[in-house]
């Protein structure tokens, strides 16, 4: 019975990973395109792009897995159901229980694996993307200031940088300020130096010249300076670094016990999500084992089972779209938490009755 269940789990788990490897991959694309201006407009590599992207990850990774499990148990076995090698396990005195033992045990660890993401690694994973997403969003504004072009500021105001050294200096700078076509200011300097902090933007610049254009006289003033101030924050605002956190980077107890200084709306969200945090990780023992007895159910067929296949899939992706749009109900009216939680306590009640009267009829028929 041991190398019946080896196996299983072996075609099992390796059908899981394959499909559970596709899927991550297509959602990270489909979320990484998002951010595909940070790799191409604002010189981010191609490594700090992957590791940002990829901190994304934990978040969908605890829908993906769920949904892994229960299309590779589905396939395989259908696969040994088709191809009769269920049937002669069964008949050689493999009961329901020991057949399943290879989806009970890859779904159980996968349920503490998906609790492990959901109560720690989610929320530092997201605090972790947006303060790197702030931090890219707050260097662009500085990297914008390339060396050898002159940058359009908007509103007729171009800035332009002879050299950028290692330290971060800046040499022969020009500043025009066009914006009143009647008063139009040059500045030039030999150094200058960027200063960042929270929303403000400065360039400091030294050694340089102020030239303003006087229309009454019809003649350019001119003043020397040793030191001299732009502030170049309305030309390239950049973001506060106070920011207020988003609902997956709170822990789980945060979550169930919201501070008492939010609204009761922003309160109720927390606990929605919370709920939501602490039921999907049971789809992942729930659904597959669940899939397979509803597949036994439907017996053999020599034309197979696509209709019953597709029903009972079908059966699934609702259960977990209602997953996802119950959290989005309770987050709005208290009274839906109680749905959102039997959502997912009702399939693994199912899954674990139908196992038990599967392996119970299998006792009577073995008796008899």
């Amino acid at each position: 019975m041991r190398l019946l269940s080896t196996y299983i789990a072996r075609q099992y788990w390796i059908t899981a990973t394959l499909i559970m490897v596709a899927l991550v991959g297509i959602v990270w694309l489909t979320q990484a395109v998002r951010f595909l201006d940070y790799l191409l407009n604002r010189g981010l590599s191609v490594g700090m792009f992957i590791k940002f992207s990829s901190l994304m990850v934990p978040s969908f990774l605890i829908v993906v897995i769920p949904i892994a499990l229960t299309l590779a148990a589905i396939l395989i076995f259908n696969r040994l159901s088709n191809e009769h090698e269920l049937t002669v396990m069964q008949a050689v005195g493999s009961s329901p229980l020991q057949l399943l033992s290879p989806v009970i045990a890859l779904s159980g660890l996968m349920l503490i694996f998906c609790y492990a993401l959901s109560v720690y690694v989610i929320p530092i994973s997201y605090t972790a993307f947006k303060e790197m997403q702030q931090q890219i969003r707050q260097e662009y504004a500085v990297n914008l200031l390339q060396e050898g072009k002159f940058i359009s500021l908007g509103n007729n105001r171009t800035l332009y940088i002879g050299k950028r050294d290692a330290s971060g200096g800046l040499r022969d700078v020009l500043f025009h300020d066009g914006s009143k076509p009647r008063h139009e200011v040059t500045i030039t300097a030999a150094y200058g130096l960027i200063q960042s902090q929270g929303t403000t933007l400065r360039l400091l610049i030294n050694d340089g010249m102020r030239q303003e254009l006087d229309p009454i006289k019809g003649r350019i003033a001119y003043l020397s300076f040793k030191d001299y101030i732009l502030d170049l924050s309305s030309l390239l605002p950049i973001q506060d670094k106070k920011r207020s956190r988003e609902i997956q980077e709170y822990f789980t107890g945060e979550l169930l016990n919201p501070p008492a200084d939010i609204s009761a709306k922003d309160r109720q969200r927390l606990i929605a999500h919370g709920h939501s945090r602490l039921t999907m990780p049971l789809y992942c023992l729930s659904l597959p084992i669940l899939a397979v007895l509803m597949l036994w159910r439907l017996g053999y067929d020599r034309r197979g089972h696509a209709s019953g296949l597709a029903v009972i899939a079908a059966g699934f992706v609702c259960i977990m779209m209602a997953a996802l749009g119950l959290e989005n109900l309770a987050a709005q009216q208290p009274v839906w938490l109680l749905l959102q939680d039997l959502n997912a306590l009702l399939p693994l009640i199912a899954a674990v009755w139908l196992l038990a009267r599967q392996h119970g009829m299998f006792r009577l028929a073995e008796a008899s």
